[in-house]
């Protein structure tokens, strides 16, 4: 059905083309004090100057050379600009991505458009689509290496294993959390290897160790600065999340209480809390009782849905699509516990853990008629 699927894919590539143009002219009005940074760093500072922050260790040294690049082209090209440009781009390419995601999983046409209209629309996806920032850049080198350990022959290939390791490692680089992503991937590959061979996970994972063995180290000792570069500053640079508490949703200096400070952002996710507030009571605090209501009901509507999930991945007959729906509830679940506990009112984290969310809403509204046949 050559025609069939030639439609598909134009009509959800032309989507995908409209949202990135949707997010290049309706760009954010209130930008995230980072992008303001590195907007103003590729302008006035040498890459390697503050740049490699153990965050997001290549991204900013990464966008030099491509932000030099175009600007030796382009000089009147400015900075934010430039990082608008590229965050609306990775937005509307993730959302192409994500519907052979979708595909993937079996979901019809219908489906995957609508599973990509929802993600689009989605306001912490739409924002930093449309912000100069890091977060859309990083998730989608974290969904290539998806699309590539479900590719046929990536069991067979161990070219192929250790080059999506490197991938995934690239995309870790670019930012820590992509990093999250290896045990749900690598449990994913060992029960697609015949026979449950350990080897394709080992080929993977190493390949990701490797990268960042070598590369932390190398730039700290190149790049150190005027701080000694002994192992006690190595740790420190490494370990930044740890070295701050107050990002932790036991902590009573973030949000105190664990339920409302997660629900929070698990709601903001979807929703800007400020005009559901507007439009629910009348204020715009985004922290009212009246308001942490509706959000831990949002809450815990969600995961009711990621139970009716469980349950009917239970009863798929098919066992490919059975693995599929574990890999996806497993990935959900990694970045869902880890936005849980760190940075919980913040929902940039959230973006990674949004598809998988959204893919099982869409296989669930899929599967319920087969369920009840």
């Amino acid at each position: 059905m050559p025609g069939k699927s030639s439609r598909n894919f134009t009509t959800e590539g032309i989507i995908a083309v409209i949202f990135m143009v949707l997010y290049l002219l309706i760009p954010t009005k209130m930008y995230y004090i980072d992008g303001v940074f590195y907007a103003d760093h590729l302008e006035n500072i040498p890459f390697y100057v503050n740049g490699f922050h153990p965050h997001h260790i290549l991204y900013l040294p990464l966008m030099h050379f491509l932000y030099g690049a175009l600007h030796a082209i382009i000089p009147a090209l400015k900075g934010m600009t430039f990082l608008l440009i590229f965050s609306a781009v990775s937005g509307g390419i993730t959302l192409y991505l994500f519907t052979l995601f979708l595909k993937k999983l079996g979901l019809s046409a219908f489906s995957r458009i609508s599973g990509m209209i929802l993600l689009g629309t989605s306001y912490t996806f739409w924002h930093h689509s449309t912000d100069a920032n890091i977060y859309i850049p990083a998730h989608l080198l974290t969904l290539i290496v998806i699309l590539l350990v479900y590719s046929d022959n990536f069991i067979k290939s161990d070219t192929k294993q250790i080059m999506t390791g490197l991938l995934l490692a690239f995309a870790g680089l670019i930012h820590q959390i992509s990093l999250f992503a290896i045990l749900p991937l690598a449990w994913f590959i060992f029960v697609r290897t015949p026979q449950r061979n350990f080897q394709p996970v080992l080929r993977f994972v190493i390949s990701i160790l490797l990268v960042l063995i070598i590369t932390y180290p190398t730039i700290f000792a190149l790049y150190h600065g005027d701080t000694p570069a002994t192992l006690g500053n190595f740790q420190r640079f490494t370990a930044t999340f740890a070295r701050a508490p107050h990002y932790f949703s036991f902590n009573e200096g973030h949000g105190g209480n664990f339920i409302d400070s997660t629900s929070r952002g698990h709601t903001n996710a979807f929703f800007p809390l400020k005009s559901l507030e507007r439009v629910f009571y009348d204020k715009s605090t985004g922290d009212t009782p009246e308001s942490n209501r509706m959000y831990r009901f949002i809450h815990v509507l969600t995961l009711f849905s990621v139970g009716i999930f469980v349950f009917v991945i239970y009863y798929k007959k098919d066992e490919k699509q059975k693995a599929a729906g574990k890999f996806i509830l497993f990935l959900f679940m990694v970045y869902y516990m880890l936005t849980a506990v760190f940075m919980p009112e913040n929902h940039f984290y959230r973006i990674f853990y949004m598809p998988a969310l959204i893919a099982m809403w869409i296989v669930l509204a899929a599967s319920l008629p087969e369920v009840y046949r």
